[in-house]
């Protein structure tokens, strides 16, 4: 654990709000349609819809990551309707950390690029989008080793392969970026992707690419939307920051495969469903839900998490569905009718104290390789500190 309080850092948008959706017609009129450099599926309404995801997002926090000083939610100045004021919870307008010229700005990537501006933030933080959960006790050693270095879990490698660069698409292009800059500041390899997962970053590998790369961050910082490789600019993301803290020696590098038990992600309502059962029998202590948007979404992922995070936190207000005038704020943007019958109503809610139970490092499921043998417990596992570029590849397949 390193020698000082760490952070968490979380970004969020209400793509309900009527102020916001007409802001981002406007300037998706005015620079997206003008320049021909908005990538559909990476700007797609979906993308800004709000399920509810952050209010679960905050509470596994709470529950499982007691340990953090300060959660810093980043908004361009909205703020949940259930959030309440909280010592531990910090707002973070964009205008606090970026150009006002490259404001507003509906593109995550470029917020990323200014994170390390927030007031206040620790020397190495937590970084999570709101559909990131952790669902069971995650004490540091899940993110640090002994010595203070954070753990780079990965399991691809941060390159496009053999895709022509013509014709990628925005995360591609993002991909292609980063790997782009890393190429220029430290030479061409092949490097680890980190997970799609809460991720620690170093402000210090921001100051690195402030003083060596800048124009990679001016770049990202002044693109509105995500741009993909009809422009000609680089567009780079926090992959590019946490691959710069790899190179510098920040982390300690710790491979993993799809199936591990402690990693999970579902790109789809329908994904998280079917594998309900492993998700509840065996909770990952990292989960992410991608591309949630529709009412049945909210739903399913209100029954789930009501299971896996019991618990409130204290800035929480209100009933996630029944206090009164609550249930519409929190719907998605095509709601309409009550919510269907609860087909998990007679499970019993894991609570906090079972999920905290030490057995959670050493379990023989989390730990499971994929030929089912059982790795050591997290804490007596040694990560190698480099990867063969044929086992980052066969990683990647």
């Amino acid at each position: 654990m390193p020698n000082f309080k760490i952070d968490a850092v979380v970004l969020w948008v209400d793509g309900r709000d009527p102020e916001w959706q007409k802001n981002r017609e406007r300037y998706w009129q005015r620079f997206g349609q003008k320049y021909n450099v908005i990538c559909p599926e990476s700007n797609a309404d979906h993308r800004f819809v709000n399920c509810g995801e952050l209010r679960y997002c905050l509470r596994g926090l709470y529950n499982f990551v007691p340990w953090l000083r300060h959660i810093f939610l980043v908004t361009n100045g909205q703020r949940p309707k259930w959030l309440k004021d909280h010592r531990k919870v910090k707002l973070v307008r964009h205008d606090q950390i970026m150009d006002p010229g490259d404001l507003p700005t509906f593109n995550s990537g470029a917020i990323e690029m200014n994170l390390h501006k927030i007031p206040g933030l620790s020397p190495a933080f937590l970084y999570l989008n709101d559909d990131f959960f952790i669902t069971r006790a995650a004490h540091p050693g899940r993110f640090f080793n002994e010595k203070g270095k954070g753990l780079y879990y990965s399991y691809s490698s941060l390159s496009i392969g053999h895709e022509p660069v013509e014709k990628l698409g925005s995360f591609s292009w993002i991909i292609h970026s980063d790997e782009q800059c890393l190429n220029e500041l430290f030479g061409r390899k092949v490097r680890p992707r980190p997970f799609h997962q809460c991720l620690v970053v170093y402000k210090a590998a921001y100051q690195y690419l402030e003083k060596h790369g800048h124009k990679y961050m001016r770049q990202t910082s002044r693109h509105r939307f995500r741009v993909d490789s009809r422009q000609d600019e680089l567009s780079i993301n926090v992959y590019a920051i946490a691959a710069i803290g790899l190179e510098l020696g920040m982390y300690q590098f710790c491979p993993v495969d799809r199936s591990n038990a402690f990693l999970q992600q579902y790109h789809s309502s329908n994904s998280m469903r079917e594998n309900w059962d492993r998700i509840r029998h065996a909770p990952p202590v990292f989960l992410c839900l991608n591309n949630l948007h529709t009412l049945e979404d909210k739903r399913k992922l209100d029954r789930i998490m009501r299971r896996l995070i019991p618990q409130k936190a204290p800035w929480e207000e209100g009933d996630v569905e029944r206090a009164k005038g609550k249930e519409k704020e929190e719907r998605a943007p095509c709601e309409e009718g009550g919510l269907e019958k609860d087909e998990t109503k007679d499970e019993k809610a894991p609570s906090p104290v079972d999920n905290a139970s030490p057995v959670d490092d050493a379990s023989p499921v989390d730990n499971a390789s994929p030929g089912g043998h059982a790795s050591p417990p997290h804490h007596e596992r040694v990560c190698p500190s480099a990867v063969t570029i044929e086992r980052l590849n066969a990683c990647s397949r």
